[in-house]
């Protein structure tokens, strides 16, 4: 059990790393800075552009709105969005093991955290 406990603390820091160091350090994407246009908008018209040229849910969209009106930096979204990514890789092992067993979990949370796909979007 030691063992098992050390190894999926490494895989959670792994994912960690590999998440908040890219979000420190890239530069804002496309998406990012249309996202982040779109959100400082004001919430009507922000409704109606998702109405007319998006396909997301608004609830995502007018919580960063507020984000944008308190002027919190766009580095804190991305910080806050790979919290969210690590928080996924430990809901990953956890449901894995409930379902297998901990070293399927481990490997799970293992390809989650290192996953390009995931990493990426988990930043973004």
């Amino acid at each position: 059990m030691p063992r098992a406990r050390s190894l999926f603390w490494a895989v959670v820091g792994l994912a960690t790393v590999v998440r908040v160091v890219p979000a420190i350090r890239r530069p804002l994407q496309v998406d990012e800075a249309y996202t982040l246009h779109t959100a400082a908008m004001p919430l009507a018209q922000i409704l109606r552009t998702l109405r007319e040229l998006d396909v997301h849910p608004p609830l995502f969209w007018i919580v960063l709105h507020a984000v944008e009106a308190a002027h919190i930096p766009d580095v804190v979204v991305r910080l806050f969005m790979a919290a969210l990514g690590v928080a996924t890789v430990v809901v990953l092992f956890f449901i894995v093991r409930m379902w297998h067993s901990e070293n399927a979990a481990l490997i799970a949370a293992f390809c989650a955290a290192v996953m390009p796909s995931l990493i990426f979007y988990d930043i973004t």
